[in-house]
């Protein structure tokens, strides 16, 4: 029988857990990521995956803030039609 094994843990908290534990395969001074730069060894594919996830992510999120601020305006336009309304009785 053949068990599948997930991923609970991103890349970065992998190499966190593994370095912290003592775990670290890949040498010393290569197990944190600068963020930045040559990538520390990643593979071009996974590099560019991470960037296209990182891009989709950020435009989903500025698409619900977009949504957001156009619910908080018509608020606001509601909020003074009434406060009109209001002020001539």
């Amino acid at each position: 029988m053949s068990l599948k094994r997930r991923n609970l843990f991103s890349v970065n908290e992998r190499m966190q857990i593994s370095g912290a534990i003592g775990g670290d395969k890949e040498g010393e001074g290569e197990s944190k990521e600068d963020g930045g730069g040559g990538g520390g060894g990643e593979d071009p594919e996974v590099e560019e995956m991470r960037r296209e996830a990182e891009r989709k992510r950020k435009e989903k999120h500025e698409k619900a803030e977009a949504e957001r601020e156009e619910l908080r305006q018509s608020i606001r336009d509601k909020v003074t039609i009434i406060a009109a309304m209001m002020k001539q009785l």
